[in-house]
């Protein structure tokens, strides 16, 4: 806070700086500078328990005014410039979206890391990310898969905000069905997400969901969430459940399993409709927003 508040101010005035972009939200406030934010979404005011001391609540308050005092602010999809437009009252109109793209995988040498089928599940493990709810729906289906499996991947500890994985595996009886894989590198990412049967990342809250676009790059059918931005990005390429319901969650996944048509046509939206997604179209969009500020 200390850095964002009062040093980079400090060097972007010493630097005699056009501009500043911040790819992420700070509490800079820059005046006399063109001051450019990038905001992905609006968590802490959404969702309250992701300020759990006065220190996150004094930053969340600077925040605030920073962005609204911010010369021009960015955002990743439709979604959150409508959250954007909602907390802090800057037109959605005015507000540029220039989407993150999937990451570039290096599939050469790919190879499966693990035997059998299996569902896999990454992008963290907080309470907006929904894992309990995936598990109890995974339950649900467990004994007409006997031999599927659910991976999850993500830095499982203690903490306020993370869900007691274990402990919930344990009470659906599912300790040799779901497997807490942990940190995984993107190599072994890569290879969890291409040999899955389904993608499932069925979110309560994202400003994106680049989950989503992995699955679509990797020719994995994506299951996800029926609201905000997943269904914004996710569209007809995915199949689209109601993430409070197991029930929901239980039947997408079995249609995807029972069906290999649907399946297949899905894998294919999903790589057609990655193609919308751009690192270089997203670079240039950012890169004409720039010089427009500085002219």
């Amino acid at each position: 806070m200390i850095w964002e508040k009062y040093i980079l101010p400090r060097e972007a005035s010493e630097l005699k700086a056009d501009l500043v972009w911040s790819p992420h939200p700070t509490v800079s406030y820059i005046p006399n500078i063109h001051h450019i934010m990038t905001v992905h979404d609006v968590i802490y005011w959404r969702l309250p328990e992701y300020i759990p001391n006065w220190r996150v609540r004094l930053y969340v308050k600077l925040l605030k005014y920073a962005i609204t005092k911010a010369n021009k602010v960015i955002t990743i999809s439709k979604f959150s410039a409508q959250e954007i437009e909602s907390v802090f009252g800057i037109s959605s109109k005015n507000i540029p979206i220039i989407t993150p793209a999937s990451p570039r995988f290096n599939t050469n040498k790919i190879n499966p890391i693990t035997n059998g089928k299996y569902l896999f599940y990454e992008g963290g493990l907080d309470i907006r990310k929904n894992v309990p709810k995936l598990i109890e729906a995974f339950s649900l289906i467990a004994d007409k898969y006997p031999k599927l499996k659910l991976y999850i991947a993500g830095n499982y500890f203690k903490s306020p905000i993370i869900p007691n994985l274990p402990e919930l595996i344990k009470q659906y009886n599912l300790q040799d069905k779901v497997q807490l894989l942990g940190y995984i590198s993107d190599e072994d990412m890569t290879s969890y997400i291409k040999y899955a049967e389904v993608l499932v990342y069925p979110s309560l809250y994202e400003g994106f969901g680049i989950p989503i676009l992995e699955g679509f790059g990797l020719g994995t059918p994506v299951i996800t969430s029926n609201i905000g931005a997943m269904s914004e990005i996710g569209g007809e390429a995915v199949i689209q459940v109601n993430p409070v319901s197991a029930q929901s969650i239980a039947k997408g996944i079995g249609s995807l399993l029972n069906d290999e048509l649907l399946k297949q046509s899905i894998i294919h939206k999903g790589k057609t409709r990655l193609k919308q997604f751009d690192w270089d179209k997203s670079a240039l969009e950012l890169e004409l927003i720039l010089n427009r500020q500085k002219d």
